[in-house]
């Protein structure tokens, strides 16, 4: 498959069952404990559950010098041409050796529906709000975790503006 097919798939099969309840940090590094569930290929019926921490920096105002032209937008038009604000976020992610400190690796006995629904149960009970729940397809787990990251940004970036703006005005 080429990269834009893994990534088509990833999009397509990777459930986020559950994303952290705030939004990222606008200010510092934003770590992202998760759990993703993949159905074993090995296995038939067992879960794939990997731990691990992503790291997402603080969002980043880029100013892309002349990216496109805008026309018809003011009453100056000339040989004018604006440039493009645009929010990013840098995000790390573990290494796929599984080198990482914060990454584990097991096989649970079970099907993912019903691992899914005891860490569920598990994270509810820990009342922890910081750990993401996700699954995907077991050969594409790093695109998952991508588009994991992409949900989570994706979900604070109106807030990321507003934020951004503020600062800009308190402190032209």
């Amino acid at each position: 498959m080429s990269f834009e097919e893994d990534i088509g798939q990833a999009l397509a099969e990777t459930r986020i069952h559950r994303g952290r309840r705030s939004r990222l940090l606008t200010v510092g590094t934003t770590e992202l404990p998760y759990i993703l569930l993949n159905p074993s290929r090995v296995n038939q019926g067992d879960t794939v559950v990997r731990r691990g921490v992503l790291r997402v920096e603080e969002p980043t105002l880029l100013l892309l010098h002349r990216p496109m032209q805008f026309n018809g937008f003011s009453d100056d038009e000339g040989d004018r041409q604006d440039a493009l604000i645009a929010v990013g976020r840098m995000a790390h992610m573990p290494p796929a050796r599984y080198t990482n400190r914060d990454m584990q690796m097991d096989v649970i006995d079970g099907k993912l529906d019903r691992v899914l629904a005891d860490l569920d149960k598990q994270l509810d009970a820990d009342h922890d709000e910081r750990t993401g729940l996700v699954s995907g397809p077991v050969e594409l787990w790093h695109l998952s975790l991508l588009v994991y990251v992409m949900q989570m940004v994706r979900t604070s970036a109106g807030g990321d503006v507003s934020d951004l703006a503020r600062k800009l005005r308190e402190n032209p």
